[in-house]
């Protein structure tokens, strides 16, 4: 839940003078911004005051100070420094640092559960080498390892305003340069610069836009919404495999539903899931969408997993239906007869999928899976022995979730769902059961080990263990046994 710290009533005014005098630097105190420092990663604080014990500048910047003025706990840190990555690595040359990335420069300190990743500033300007960065004919940055010597020069290259954010851990200030606050008081997506050329610069920045907004329940502004449209095409230049990750990341991190409202505003659905054409303007469609990732929303409010197999099957299942309706005769029938001309079918989608989004072999062959099971239900549902077999399978529930969300699409498939809705409990209690013997089975293997680690403990000290000592510490050791109910395990 966002509580929000930051209290925009005693800086407004601030925020207004230095939006109205252009003024390039704003610093909240720690009584104006009231960050929860508990929030803040330790590990992160350690990387920024190791580095400027070692005479760098260093502080922790973008989206995670943007989540701590509003009460969120941020799900990873970054930290920029004036150090270069290889300064960095001697810095903490004890420590697991390694440089990656071709494109943009970036070190990452390993810590035992978490990595803090750590750049170095950068600047714009023009007079910089092929070296140094490099940009293709459609403006596109190859390489922008242009550094830069402080937060003014960073803070240049930065996307948006609200993720323009210093946070300064020796001071325990809050440095914003581009008017990020006064956005974020606002509930603006503001893009730093030339909103065409940054679009240009990285065709991913139209999705981050669309995923910020959604996440925050923010507004993009005017100028930085026009120049998406005419950037679109631009986002075919980018690698599939990264474009998979901001894919996924769009719809599965919470926010799903607001993100495909927003997707559909802008018109970004054909460049993501290009199988979908003008299907995704059908309002019936939306809806059959828009319910499956409120689905996979909760999922996440709820700690649950999210596979992305299973939001792909959900996304393109309507350019599947679709081909199989221009074919109705695949629709009946054994299934297992006409697989080899729903093959190619299946094979079309996915390779036109790929061309925005690198599927795995692993994801494509579950999406294959659950599509034949959804075509094959019926046949299932007039067979009392196949729905017994049926309902024990693994994957029972996924396919039974995704036929509840079908009835929103295909009505008709409302009395499907009541067959099988009797034995969505039955399997429900059946996984449960499934998980309460394997967790016993583990507690006793382990318990079995800690029984032998008492019996050598007691040799070693050289307790007899068929004297009264040893028979009582064992006796101890079996009680605690039968309380945790193991002896029948």
């Amino acid at each position: 839940m966002k509580v929000l710290t930051l209290d925009f009533n005693n800086i407004s005014k601030q925020l207004e003078n230095a939006k109205r005098k252009n003024s390039s630097r704003v610093i909240l105190t720690s009584k104006q911004h009231q960050i929860n420092t508990n929030l803040i990663s330790n590990n992160a604080i350690h990387t920024v005051t190791k580095l400027v014990k070692a005479g760098y500048k260093a502080y922790i910047v973008g989206g995670c100070v943007r989540d701590l003025l509003l009460g969120l706990k941020p799900k990873d840190f970054d930290v920029c420094t004036n150090a270069t990555p290889e300064q960095i690595i001697k810095v903490f040359s004890n420590a697991n640092a390694n440089i990656i990335g071709r494109r943009f420069k970036i070190v990452h300190i390993k810590f035992s559960h978490e990595i803090i990743e750590v750049t170095t500033f950068r600047r714009d300007s023009k007079k910089t080498s092929g070296y140094e960065r490099k940009k293709s004919s459609t403006g596109m940055l190859l390489v922008d390892n242009a550094y830069g010597n402080n937060i003014q020069d960073d803070a240049m290259r930065r996307d948006f305003t609200i993720n323009a954010l210093y946070y300064d851990v020796i001071n325990n200030e809050i440095i914003d340069l581009h008017h990020g606050l006064y956005d974020l008081m606002n509930k603006k997506i503001n893009m730093i610069g030339d909103a065409t050329t940054r679009y240009q610069e990285d065709p991913v920045r139209i999705i981050r836009a669309c995923r910020f907004a959604a996440k925050l329940n923010f507004s993009i502004e005017q100028k930085t919404l026009a120049a998406i449209e005419p950037c679109l095409p631009l986002l075919k230049d980018i690698s599939h495999a990264r474009m998979f990750e901001e894919v996924v990341k769009l719809f599965l991190s919470g926010h799903g539903q607001d993100s495909l409202k927003i997707a559909i505003s802008i018109n970004l659905i054909p460049y993501i899931f290009p199988p979908l054409e003008e299907l995704y303007k059908n309002s019936v469609y939306q809806n059959f969408l828009a319910n499956a990732l409120h689905n996979s929303d909760v999922r996440v409010k709820e700690n649950k997993p999210n596979l992305t197999s299973f939001f792909f099957a959900i996304m393109l299942w309507g350019a599947f239906l679709t081909q199989l309706q221009k074919n109705q005769n695949l629709l009946e029938g054994d299934i297992s007869n006409h697989q080899k001309q729903i093959e190619p079918i299946i094979k079309n989608i996915i390779l036109r999928q790929n061309k925005a989004t690198l599927l795995s072999e692993e994801t494509i062959n579950k999406i294959t899976n659950i599509w034949f099971t959804q075509i094959n239900l019926i046949k299932i549902a007039n067979n009392i022995d196949s729905i017994e077999n049926f309902y024990k399978h693994k994957n029972f529930r996924a396919n039974y979730d995704f036929l509840v969300l079908r009835t929103k699409l295909e009505p008709l498939m409302n009395h499907i769902v009541k067959i099988f809705e009797p034995y969505d409990a039955k399997s429900l209690l059946l996984t449960q059961d499934k998980y309460d013997k394997k967790r016993k089975r583990l507690d006793k293997r382990l318990n079995d080990r800690m029984l032998v680690l008492v019996k050598r403990s007691l040799k070693l000290h050289g307790i007899n263990l068929n004297s009264k000592k040893g028979s009582e510490i064992l006796k101890r050791a079996e009680d605690w046994r039968k309380h945790l109910g193991l002896d029948d395990a």
